[in-house]
């Protein structure tokens, strides 16, 4: 399994695991392997603490270049635009072949994870094909 861990409001980071389990899946076994490929990433928390701070809205830019505004008084799930940009750059890192030169196992999954469990893809009952690598 290809796993991308990342966290966005009590810090900011964001690793890749490679989890070279049997029968890997999202459940969290990842978190303690992220630590030694942890990219941080302080411009997230940084933009998080600042909102949460001041109460006010903040700007996040989205990979098309247009810009989501977010708030204190927005639900918890505006924070999930993270873990959908990720997401998105791995399905395109899919597409555009970046895996197929791996040496991948049969049956290889991707799939991103917020640390507290606030956000996941694919869905569970999903994972076979939306988060097939070799698809």
């Amino acid at each position: 399994m290809i796993e991308i861990g990342y966290e966005v409001d009590q810090s900011g980071w964001i690793a890749v695991v490679f989890d070279m389990r049997e029968n890997a899946k999202p459940d969290g076994q990842w978190g303690p392997y992220a630590g030694d490929n942890m990219l941080e990433m302080d411009h997230w928390f940084n933009t998080i603490d600042k909102m949460y701070r001041s109460e006010g809205a903040v700007e996040v830019t989205l990979l098309d270049g247009s810009v989501k505004l977010i708030d204190f008084e927005s639900s918890g799930e505006d924070l999930n635009i993270f873990g959908i940009m990720i997401k998105d750059v791995l399905i395109k890192a899919r597409i555009s072949g970046m895996f197929s030169t791996l040496p991948l196992a049969e049956r290889c999954i991707m799939g991103v994870e917020e640390l507290a469990g606030s956000y996941g893809w694919p869905h569970y009952e999903n994972m076979e094909t939306e988060g097939n690598v070799l698809a």
